[in-house]
């Protein structure tokens, strides 16, 4: 059994997909002796929607599960970096700029 989870999401007007795999790599726990997650971030409408976190709308992030668990769990986790993220100058700018093209 995959140990994937799927994790529908709507941020700022856009529908995202959370993809989280608890456990990646059995050889990585076995090595380390903790799980090494998967979670990828997808923006599903509009389709490859910018993220303050991606300009193509697809992020991949590999992190352990303690790190995981310390954000109070996938969804967490990427709600607080989209959050962060959206702060800075460049989304901003960006957000902008695609709002003056919706004027048209």
């Amino acid at each position: 059994m995959e140990n994937k989870e799927t994790i529908p999401l709507n941020w700022s007007g856009i529908e995202i997909e959370v993809i989280f795999k608890r456990s990646y790599s059995e050889i990585y726990e076995k090595i380390y002796g903790y799980v090494l997650s998967h979670i990828e971030i997808r923006s599903v409408r509009p389709h490859h929607a910018p993220l303050p976190i991606t300009d193509t709308g697809f992020r991949s992030i590999f992190m352990t599960e303690p790190e995981v668990l310390e954000h109070g769990g996938a969804v967490n986790l990427v709600l607080s970096l989209l959050e962060e993220r959206a702060k800075s100058e460049a989304w901003t700018k960006a957000n902008e700029k695609a709002k003056q093209y919706q004027l048209f």
